[in-house]
């Protein structure tokens, strides 16, 4: 009889923590930040990309020196999906710069996109020894 009696409020005492538990995470998690059911944003208009480029390609033309705009060349060619572009972009960059691990790191995802795996490792590796605390490189490394 003593042994049913032991089981029985062993039992209660198991349910009876789990639900102070649970109601005490609720209380300490806080307001939960809502879920937005609006439209997704458009992307930009293609046109809008393209003159973009044109208008960086210019620059780079006349100031081939220029480490900001190849890296904004490459990320207009990185948003519109031209791989190839876009890590002919990052090289000029990384030439100018070499030791820019935001770079090396889009220049990764752009090898990754192309099934370049051993690239993007390398780069996302560079990146992260440049910058041990550059998360999105490791991050990269991850997926890859």
């Amino acid at each position: 009889m003593m042994k049913k009696e032991t089981i029985l409020v062993g039992v209660v005492c198991l349910v009876a923590g789990l639900v102070i538990g649970m109601l005490a995470g609720e209380k300490s998690s806080g307001p939960t930040t809502p879920v937005s059911t609006g439209a997704p944003s458009a992307p930009p208009p293609a046109v809008n990309l393209q003159q973009k480029i044109g208008e960086l390609k210019n620059i780079v033309a006349a100031d081939p020196g220029n480490f900001q705009a190849w890296v904004a060349l490459g990320n207009e060619y990185f948003d519109s999906n031209q791989f190839m572009d876009a890590i002919e972009a990052y090289d000029k960059a990384l030439e100018i710069q070499p030791n820019s691990p935001n770079v090396l790191t889009d220049q990764g995802v752009m090898f990754r996109r192309l099934g370049w795996f051993d690239r993007a490792i390398q780069n996302f590796a560079k990146a992260n020894e440049i910058d041990p605390s550059h998360a999105t490189s490791v991050f990269n490394l991850g997926i890859v």
